[in-house]
């Protein structure tokens, strides 16, 4: 079976050859004889497919605490002492590619993102008013762990 498709490859290379000489006209020509080339390697020695995009991770952590304490009027009073907040966020990832002779494009890419917001407030307004945010704790703890393996067989 391979004989004939060599043969009718190289029957085809000649009439290729000989629209180059009469049309002048290199570049598709070119292109074809490429395209035939290709068909006459056998599959096993072909290059494997590419890994693309594979294994790309994308990890977000939001967190945010609020501690506020507020007065409005000539007599009130407003307090939010002896508060604790602990904000503790992790990101992790693994990844593991094994390649098996193709390439590795655009592939195990790891995006982590931790946010952590805190706020304290304290306001009064107005005669003889009180607003106490004091005393308090806020924690916050974050670690972005990445992880990323490409083996090449």
């Amino acid at each position: 079976m391979a004989i004939y498709y060599t043969i009718v490859s190289y029957g085809m290379i000649n009439a290729l050859v000989d629209i180059i000489l009469r049309h002048k006209r290199i570049i598709p020509v070119l292109v074809a004889l490429v395209g035939i080339g290709a068909y006459m390697i056998p599959a096993n020695s072909l290059a494997l497919a590419a890994i693309s995009g594979s294994g790309n991770v994308l990890q977000t952590i939001t967190q945010s605490n609020s501690i506020s304490a507020s007065n409005t009027g000539k007599y009130g009073g407003a307090f939010a002492d002896f508060n604790l907040e602990l904000n503790s966020a992790s990101n992790t990832a693994d990844v593991a590619l094994s390649n098996h002779g193709g390439k590795v494009i655009n592939s195990g890419n790891v995006l982590q993102g931790i946010t952590q917001t805190n706020s304290i407030s304290a306001s009064n307004t107005g005669d003889h008013g009180t607003a106490s945010a004091s005393n308090n704790i806020q924690s916050n703890s974050a670690a972005n762990t990445a992880n990323v393996h490409i083996h090449s067989k």
